[in-house]
């Protein structure tokens, strides 16, 4: 088998995950090789993608990329909740770390392309949209007003857990200059009374409760794959407790949503 020392660890897992993936028992490892890392996200979790070759005892053959990522706990709770609903995720797999759970820790899943860029963002006529609007629907609707003790709500703290604080500070800055202020400055108040408008209703709605569900609240193009040809969501280290409204908005148009 042909693994650099610093991949042992992942030997283990890799084989536990690649064994769910292809139903094969007593598979091994022949080689594990990092490839060129993806996209690192604002997260700032490191994420390492993989290309494992394996063979299983009758001779089969294969290769997979599996990507590893150094998750928080909460993802990680929110991977294991939703792997269990059997919902729209990568296989995925994070070895229970000793208690108590660190801060974070490996989280390893199978890797799932980018949607083709011929692929019309939320298009009404391509049925990607549909798959994609029907697998966030159930799980949204598997996790309806219920909210785990470990998921942080929404509303506790809007404009930090949506980043509308750090829309604020950018906006507050790109004011600081004059010749910005001078061609701008005229949407400086509609904004504000667009952003409390925006927090009154999260509040209301969060008070009403009837659609409030587990929310990825991250939900933008490149963190809804690709697997075969079926979508799956990923990156969930943003993912909070709130109106269901909040992952519809960058992927989805008035028209989609009702979808």
């Amino acid at each position: 088998m042909t693994v650099a020392a610093t991949h042992e660890a992942l030997v283990a897992p890799f084989r536990q995950l690649l064994t769910r993936i292809h139903g094969a028992p007593q598979l091994h490892l022949e080689s594990i090789h990092e490839q060129p890392r993806p996209h690192q996200g604002a997260s700032g979790a490191a994420v390492r993608l993989y290309r494992v070759r394996w063979r299983s005892a009758t001779g089969v053959q294969g290769e997979e990329r599996l990507v590893s990522k150094n998750a928080s706990l909460k993802e990680r709770q929110v991977v294991r909740l939703l792997d269990a609903q059997d919902q729209a995720l990568p296989p995925s797999l994070s070895p229970m770390p000793a208690s108590p759970a660190p801060a974070r820790a490996l989280l390893i899943m199978q890797y799932a392309r980018r949607r083709s860029l011929h692929l019309t963002l939320g298009d009404p006529n391509v049925p990607l949209t549909q798959q994609v609007a029907q697998s966030l629907a159930r799980i949204h609707a598997a996790n309806l007003d219920h909210c785990p003790d470990w998921l942080p709500r929404a509303a506790d703290d809007p404009m930090g857990r949506l980043y509308l604080q750090a829309t604020q500070e950018e906006w507050a800055r790109c004011m600081a200059d004059a010749r910005f202020r001078s061609d701008y400055g005229h949407y400086d108040r509609p904004l504000r009374e667009s952003l409390r408008r925006l927090l009154d209703l999260l509040a209301e709605l969060e008070a009403e409760g009837s659609c409030c569900t587990l929310l990825n609240s991250d939900l933008h193009p490149d963190h809804i794959r690709l697997l075969g040809a079926q979508p799956v969501f990923i990156d969930w280290e943003q993912a909070c407790y709130g109106p269901l409204y909040l992952d519809l908005v960058n992927y989805f148009t008035l028209e989609t949503a009702l979808l």
